[in-house]
C-alpha cells in the first residue's frame, strides 16, 4: 500500500474510534408554543449532558417557530435560549 493509502487507514482508524452524540429535537414550532415546559425541559437535558454525552451539534426538525416572530425573540418567551 501506498503512503497515501497507509496515511487513510490510519485517518479511518481514528475516526471510527471517536465517539460524538448529536441531537435532533422534533416538532420546536409545537412544543416551544404549545408546551414550553417540554421544550424547556428539552433543552435544558441537551445542555446537562453537553459533556457528558459529548455533543457537538444539536438541530431540530420542522419549523422553528409557527409564527413570524425573530428567532431570539421566540425562544426567550419559553426561555429556551
Amino acid at each position: 500500500m501506498n503512503h497515501d493509502g497507509v496515511m487513510m487507514l490510519q485517518l479511518l482508524s481514528v475516526s471510527l474510534s471517536q465517539t460524538f452524540t448529536v441531537i435532533g429535537i422534533p416538532d420546536t414550532q409545537n412544543y416551544s408554543q404549545f408546551f414550553p415546559e417540554i421544550f424547556r425541559a428539552q433543552t435544558q437535558w441537551v445542555s446537562e449532558q453537553k459533556s457528558v454525552r459529548d455533543i457537538q451539534f444539536v438541530s431540530h426538525y420542522g419549523d422553528v417557530v409557527s409564527r413570524g416572530v425573530p428567532f431570539r425573540e421566540a425562544y426567550q418567551l419559553v426561555g429556551a435560549v
